[in-house]
């Protein structure tokens, strides 16, 4: 199956930074009421992480997506990489959107995870469903296992 690593990103997260301040940090210009309290804390003190962009360029459900990931010996991205991925790239304007598919959140007996969407103008963070599938526009944020 078919899929591009657009680009490789080194991060570095602080878990001494709260993860308000780390959402203040990433630049967002809308961001769901208490995003910050759905998702587990998952820092576990790492300082240094590995992503990449990957595009599949077809419509996949979630554990389709992880399991492609994990082929490749990556993994989803959680929460904290994606707001520290956020952080230091902040300039970054994509017409798409970037899931990290590595925190789940239950809301409504649903899994939603949280993505970030890069316009030209402006930067939203989102918290969602990804079905009944993730459509082909999606690029997922993944770290190197």
């Amino acid at each position: 199956m078919a899929n591009t690593v657009l680009a490789k990103f080194n991060v570095t997260l602080d878990p001494r930074v709260t993860r308000q301040r780390a959402m203040d940090d990433a630049g967002l210009d809308f961001r769901p009421a208490n995003v910050e309290k759905l998702f587990a804390d998952d820092a576990a003190g790492r300082s240094q992480v590995e992503l990449c962009l990957v595009h599949f360029a077809r419509d996949l459900f979630s554990d389709e997506v992880i399991r492609e990931l994990q082929s490749r010996r990556l993994r989803p991205a959680t929460f904290e990489e994606l707001l520290g991925f956020a952080a230091s790239y902040r300039r970054l304007r994509c017409p798409f959107e970037i899931v990290a598919l590595g925190s789940i959140a239950e809301i409504g007996g649903r899994r939603n995870s949280a993505s970030i969407w890069c316009g030209r103008t402006r930067r939203l963070q989102l918290v969602r469903w990804g079905g009944p599938a993730w459509p082909a526009e999606c690029r997922f944020l993944a770290a190197l296992q």
